[in-house]
């Protein structure tokens, strides 16, 4: 019974996603499997419940803010400073180095003012609130 429950629930959702239906509209919000999903970045449903991830101290690494100034080298790699409310609403700037066009397509497309979350970033210090990106670090223009 458990293997025939199994089979339809796996035929139910590739019909659906068959169908044209988001993967965000298909996840199901889990704190232990978000923290290693590579796509959380573009899930509505992980931004549904996590919608203000605390800059540089959540456990997913996530920092989110406004774009202060974006920065793009002929060489191919970016800079990005953010404006960031921390927990007192106080306003930190946090500067993201070495961001390498090839797995940020979407920087070139960042302006002034853009909200973005930014997921999955080695945080290098608390004091000069410096990160940069790992493997799986994700950009996310907040619409």
């Amino acid at each position: 019974a458990l293997i025939e429950e199994t089979l339809t629930v796996k035929a139910n959702y590739n019909e659906k996603i068959a169908a044209g239906v988001s993967h965000s509209e298909l996840a199901q919000y889990s704190e232990d499997n978000c923290l290693f999903c590579e796509y959380k970045g573009a899930c509505n449903t992980f931004w549904e419940n996590t919608p203000q991830p605390i800059p540089g101290t959540d456990k997913y690494g996530c920092l989110s803010g406004k774009v202060k100034n974006i920065t793009v080298t002929e060489k191919g790699s970016g800079r990005l400073v953010i404006d960031s409310e921390n927990i007192n609403e106080a306003s930190q700037q946090w500067e993201i180095t070495n961001l390498l066009i090839k797995q940020f397509e979407n920087l070139k497309e960042l302006k002034q003012g853009d909200s973005v979350r930014l997921i999955d970033f080695a945080i290098d210090t608390n004091q000069s609130y410096l990160a940069k990106p790992t493997q799986t670090s994700v950009i996310w223009k907040v619409p």
